[in-house]
């Protein structure tokens, strides 16, 4: 052997043998993946590196980041399963590990450029792909007796077509260039690990040996067909796949690992950029429970991912006003998303023939040779547009303060373990993980005190996917008016003139409209002091915080920064949104008022005997089974009934309108009109 060979093969020293297959279907031969089914020892389990092990460089970006998680409790799950005394046979699926060209510093976005050759030693030939430096595979040639066993191989570069024997194949890593990152098992991975270094626990698994099948995507290089396809995203996509198809992916990550969905690819720009700004820590992003994913579960967090997606898919459908029209939830889609009717991406090369986007709403689904524009168009656009709505609203601002306060106060105290509190407990050290669990204890118990000292956060509606779809579907509606009128804002400054408005109205002195005790929320936003959890709720968030639109002072203001040709026009349009916005609450109000004062008239201690007895008179009759009693039939009994409940509802509502009036500083039009009260005239 050379001396070139010899320290070729010599770099290629992590060597494993076993059945060789490609996963290819037609017509994207360029988009196969290679696999190769082979065994572990316990004691080569150091040659197998979680994702967390791998990505931990600084520079990562959110994507990455959402490849490292592991939950130690599941760990320990595993762990316990494997040292039970259980006379059950016990036995692991095949890991899946992917090879990712990485150093112990950074990540390779891709392969080198394969090699493909035939090597003849005395007669028999074998097959050598070579990735430069990162990786070597060898596969047998049949002989002439043995055609009848042997599969054929196709290199994408020069169409040559190769036969080899599948079970005669051996794949060889440089440990300094390449690392195989257990994709599907790692916590079994863990655990086995766990297990192997702790005494008496070594002896339950040493004689383990763990089948694994091994997987690459060859053609994801630097150069040539099908070049510049980064390998974590081809990895991510067999991840999704994986557990798509075999086990559902649960809680955010359902969400993160989505690469299809626009709105999948939002929140992750969003995040993207938040881990930029280092703000990411303000957003619970790797919430594994399904039943917790739409709910914030943390007080030293402002935002989720299940709430950011409930926000974008739901707000857009909302009827706060009326039907939204498909035309106008697609535009305004398209305009946040950056992706606008005159600039839509064209297909990326080596993609596919179809020149057309498609963008509906953000449940759209992106062709994957559209996909890189349309990321660098949502981090442009989206992203920061999002990170204006959730971070200088008043309650976000003022939760982000408090939160950075009580962290920096326990940095003082506790520096040691502060900087892995922030942290997710997944990306921790097992020997960390209890220490931290305590530090972000405390933490939160400090946040959430300070929380409940604020009065006008102590309802924290604010925390709620129900606000989150009202705040953006409300920001939607704004949206639309001005550019309907006319104004060449883009998102993020809308946002900004939105926000700024809300500050100044909404939320001018504490939460003016969705404060704590406030009577106009009864029966709409709460019921008996909690938030009502039904989608109605938004409806209501999302029609208060449009109302002050209504105020002629507001109106103006907010037109005056729109930079539109026809300010005059602007203005008639605002004021027309808040007015609409507010006469559909009071509407609202009446009819959920009037529902439940008929609810609750067997217990209304505000009636006197003869009231409640006339009532439950005209109820017995109208729910009744005989056609008329006493001369008064079903229908006029419904009729006498439902208007003797407004008649009431109408007289006790009376103040609860004119402190509504007084916070909105208006009297909205229709108030006269559904309560019979005069609030006075608009200012």
């Amino acid at each position: 052997m050379s001396d070139r060979r010899r320290v070729k093969s010599e770099q290629f020293s992590v060597q494993r043998s076993g059945c060789f297959g490609s996963f290819t279907l037609k017509p994207n031969e360029r988009q196969c993946v290679f696999h190769l089914s082979t065994v572990f020892r316990v004691a080569d389990l150091t040659h197998l590196f979680t994702a967390k092990e791998v990505l931990r460089d600084s520079e990562i970006d959110f994507d990455t980041m959402i490849q490292r998680d592991i939950v130690p409790d599941h760990v320990e799950d595993i762990a316990q399963y494997l040292r039970s005394e259980t006379p059950n046979v016990r036995f692991f699926p095949p890991l899946l590990a992917a090879i990712v060209p990485a150093t112990d510093r950074a990540i390779a976005g891709s392969y080198p450029t394969s090699d493909w050759r035939v090597l003849n030693d005395n007669g028999e030939e074998t097959l050598e792909i070579t990735w430069g430096n990162v990786m070597r595979l060898r596969l047998a040639v049949p002989l002439a007796n043995e055609n009848h066993r042997a599969s054929e191989l196709r290199d994408a570069t020069t169409q040559t077509r190769y036969e080899y024997l599948p079970h005669l194949a051996s794949l060889a890593l440089n440990p300094d260039a390449a690392k195989l990152v257990v994709v599907d098992g790692q916590h079994r991975v863990r655990a086995i690990r766990t297990l192997y270094e702790r005494q008496p626990d070594q002896a339950i698994v040493q004689a383990l040996t763990l089948p694994c099948c091994v997987f690459w995507a060859p053609y994801a290089v630097a150069e040539g067909p099908g070049h510049g396809k980064p390998v974590i995203e081809a990895l991510r996509r067999v991840f999704v796949d994986v557990n798509n198809k075999a086990k559902q992916v649960s809680g955010h990550f359902r969400i993160l690992l989505d690469d299809d969905r626009l709105v999948s690819l939002a929140i992750r720009s969003f995040c993207e950029l938040m881990r930029r700004e280092g703000e990411l820590q303000f957003v619970e992003w790797n919430q594994h429970s399904d039943a917790k994913a739409y709910q914030l579960s943390s007080y030293s967090k402002i935002a989720s991912i299940g709430i950011m997606e409930s926000a974008l898919l739901d707000s857009q459908a909302s009827r706060v006003l009326s039907r939204r029209d498909n035309y106008i939830v697609q535009r305004l889609t398209r305009f946040l998303s950056g992706l606008y009717p005159e600039s839509l991406p064209t297909p990326e090369s080596g993609g596919s023939s179809d020149p057309t986007l498609v963008v509906d709403d953000w449940d759209s689904v992106i062709p994957s040779h559209f996909r890189r524009a349309v990321k660098e168009s949502l981090a442009q656009v989206l992203a920061p547009t999002l990170r204006v709505l959730f971070t200088r609203l008043h309650p976000y601002r003022l939760s982000i303060e408090l939160i950075r306060a009580c962290a920096a106060e326990f940095r003082e105290k506790k520096l040691e373990v502060y900087d892995l509190a922030v942290e997710s407990l997944a990306t921790l050290e097992e020997s960390d993980v209890q220490s931290v669990r305590v530090a972000r204890r405390e933490v939160e118990n400090q946040i959430r005190e300070r929380l409940q000292d604020v009065e006008d956060l102590s309802m924290n509606i604010y925390r709620t996917q129900l606000f989150a779809q009202g705040y953006i579907a409300a920001f939607l509606y704004f949206v639309d008016r001005l550019l309907h009128h006319g104004s060449p804002l883009r998102p993020e400054p809308l946002a900004g003139l939105f926000v700024e408005h809300l500050n100044s109205t909404v939320f001018a002195r504490g939460d003016t409209l969705l404060g704590p005790g406030l009577p106009w929320l009864e029966s709409q936003v709460t019921q008996n002091g909690a938030i009502i959890k039904k989608k109605t709720t938004a409806r209501a968030i999302a029609r208060l915080l449009l109302a002050p639109f209504g105020r002629t002072t507001h109106a103006s203001q907010v037109a005056a920064q729109a930079q539109t040709e026809s300010s005059a026009a602007l203005v008639d349009a605002l004021k027309e949104l808040g007015n609409d916005a507010a006469g559909a609450y009071i509407a609202e109000m009446r009819r959920s008022r009037v529902a439940a004062f008929l609810d609750g008239i067997d217990y209304d201690q505000t009636l006197d005997e003869s009231e409640r007895s006339a009532l439950l008179k005209l109820r017995q009759i109208a729910g009744g089974a005989e056609e008329s009693v006493d001369g008064m039939s079903r229908a006029q009994a419904l009729g006498e009934l439902q208007s003797k409940a407004e008649q009431i509802v109408m007289i006790r509502a009376r103040p609860v309108l004119r402190d509504l009036k007084n916070a909105l500083g208006y009297a909205p039009r229709n108030v006269a009109q559904e309560f019979g009260v005069d609030l006075g005239e608009d200012d």
